[in-house]
């Protein structure tokens, strides 16, 4: 026999608890469970939870999310701004596929002028790695040593950092050079040579930063590896390439980060 929900009143199901279930129950055979606070089914071999209330909304138990081809399936956080969806932790695994924003891609910069470049701002939170990659950077004068500045929403930091680039070049010529105002990325000494590389900023918690990258400078065929770290004040939220330690502009070129 069928239940049949007729107009705004609805049907009662029948009602157990987790002891006194049928003994001899059949698939589909359904009741609320005043154990559990929850709809009971059989499926044929075991008891199963339907839907189980909690504070704040429901509880579902081995459930599979189907989209489609031109559909989505959504895991959605609260309706206020710090809401999220959390994994629980367990022996199992949470795999995320066929997402095209697993990794964030910023907002090209291409500064023609200044002495600094914003990379980005309103970083969120969660962020604990980002990639900064640049091409066919110029200078319109001579001798500039470029860094990396973190910041957060007080300002961008300029002092306290440990960090340093070695450098080799084709002639050959080798080099070392350290910086506190920013994390290091070496030197340009003509508006001739392009600039062009990448550099990892990770976060090993506690708002510690820790970066290293590699560089390629054109017209004296210039490579030069670089690292450093810095203890930031508050959550990262900004970041800029600034030309703090030397005397030059930007003249061309182009900036962007992932963030992950």
């Amino acid at each position: 026999m069928s239940i049949v929900l007729n107009g705004t009143n609805g049907e009662t199901f029948p009602s157990w608890t987790t002891a006194t279930r049928p003994a001899s129950p059949v698939a589909g055979q359904t009741g609320y469970n005043t154990t559990t606070s929850a709809l009971d089914i059989y499926n044929g071999s075991a008891w199963t939870t339907a839907i189980s209330s909690t504070s704040g909304g429901a509880a579902f138990s081995n459930i599979t999310l189907n989209g489609s081809s031109s559909g989505s399936t959504v895991l959605q956080s609260s309706a206020t701004a710090s809401g999220t969806v959390t994994l629980p932790a367990g022996t199992g695994t949470a795999a995320v596929q066929g997402v095209s924003t697993n990794i964030v891609t910023g907002t090209a910069v291409t500064p023609t002028s200044g002495t600094t470049a914003s990379l980005a701002t309103g970083i969120p939170s969660w962020v604990k790695r980002i990639t900064i990659q640049f091409y066919n950077v110029q200078m319109a004068t001579a001798t500039s040593s470029l860094v990396v500045q973190l910041g957060t929403s007080g300002g961008f930091v300029t002092t306290g950092y440990n960090s340093s680039s070695s450098y080799e070049a084709s002639t050959p010529v080798a080099g070392f050079q350290s910086a506190t105002n920013g994390m290091q990325f070496g030197t340009m000494t003509s508006n001739t040579q392009i600039l062009f590389g990448t550099y990892f900023l990770h976060t090993i918690g506690g708002n510690i930063w820790v970066g290293s990258g590699t560089n390629g400078i054109t017209a004296n065929t210039l490579a030069s590896s670089n690292s450093g770290f810095l203890s930031l004040g508050g959550v990262l939220t900004q970041l800029q390439m600034s030309t703090a330690a030397g005397t030059g502009t930007f003249s061309a070129g182009t900036f962007n980060i992932l963030y992950e």
